[in-house]
């Protein structure tokens, strides 16, 4: 792993982000578990920008990630017993990884925690980060802290929304799976049909003889094997319909995870922009108000009656 795995940062003095304090960008190979069909599966794993992502491979990092997390209020525990094991939990959201070595691990559980610690919106380094789309006098009014506020949420939406995108895609192929199944087995219960209406045409004609001595012999082109196909422990056209079905189930479970995310961000931003309103009509409005009680006087003193 060692040689998949790679610092952004060299964390030398001229290095800027270590000079501004920022934590530092890793990438690298980590194990992570899928589920109990397919068990442990490299991934190549991306931290970045307070955001823990993973793509298949390295080479596949152009399609868009499988998945990531905002580590804002994530919660990484470093596995008891297993000293590669580190598991990141996000609510309902948990991630299970392993290192190569138990010092790969810290290395990781490490820069995630830096990350997670700078992920605040007041703290010194998001502040200098960003300090160049808030302005002095935004700052000084107090719009600082919101101005970085929302462009964190709104970095975090996208990011969900290209979450979602990705879980479209494997939905969509799982839906496909399960179609050619279906499909199959219409096909199979059809055939069956055909192949009982054959059995019963062929029986019409296997009464049994009676031989010269009085005996019942029974015509042997009857057989109760053409009523039962042999079927695959796999199921139709090899497809494993309950490990299919299982990750269907994990894959929706993660679209509606996702999107109450975007919901909960969306609710949040839209909150924000509503007192951002209030703010400036109470501004207009008192201005207009001292503005009419300034007109009002000046009429006072000008008119001769």
């Amino acid at each position: 792993m060692s040689d998949n795995q790679s610092w952004n940062s060299s964390g030398s003095e001229e290095d800027p982000e270590t000079e501004l304090g920022l934590p530092v960008e890793l990438c690298g190979v980590l194990s992570k578990w899928t589920n109990y069909i397919h068990g442990w599966q490299d991934r190549w794993v991306v931290l970045k920008s307070n955001t823990l992502s993973y793509y298949k491979s390295e080479d596949e990092t152009e399609y868009g990630c499988r998945g990531s997390i905002c580590l804002s209020k994530a919660e990484i525990t470093p596995h008891d017993f297993d000293e590669c094991r580190f598991d990141i939990s996000v609510n309902d959201s948990v991630w299970y990884l392993r290192a190569q070595d138990p010092d790969h691990r810290q290395q990781w559980v490490d820069a995630i925690e830096q990350h997670k610690t700078e992920s605040g919106y007041g703290s010194e380094s998001s502040l200098r980060r960003h300090g160049s789309m808030v302005s002095l006098v935004s700052g000084a009014s107090g719009y600082s802290a919101t101005s970085t506020s929302s462009f964190k949420k709104g970095h975090s939406l996208r990011e969900k929304l290209a979450e979602m995108e990705t879980f479209r895609d494997i939905l969509c192929r799982q839906v496909d799976t399960l179609q050619k199944y279906f499909d199959a087995c219409a096909d199979a219960v059809s055939k069956d049909e055909l192949q009982r209406d054959k059995v019963v045409e062929d029986d019409e004609d296997d009464f049994p003889t009676v031989r010269p001595d009085g005996d019942f012999v029974q015509n042997s082109n009857s057989s109760k094997e053409k009523l039962f196909p042999h079927v695959t422990p796999k199921g139709i056209n090899g497809i494993d319909f309950k490990g299919e079905a299982i990750t269907f189930k994990a894959t929706t479970a993660g679209i509606l995870a996702t999107l109450s995310h975007c919901i909960e961000l969306m609710v949040k931003r839209e909150e924000s922009w509503q007192k951002r309103l209030d703010k400036v009509i109470s501004k207009l409005k008192a201005k207009f108000h001292w503005s009419l009680i300034g007109l009002i006087s000046h009429t006072a003193r000008v008119s001769p009656f």
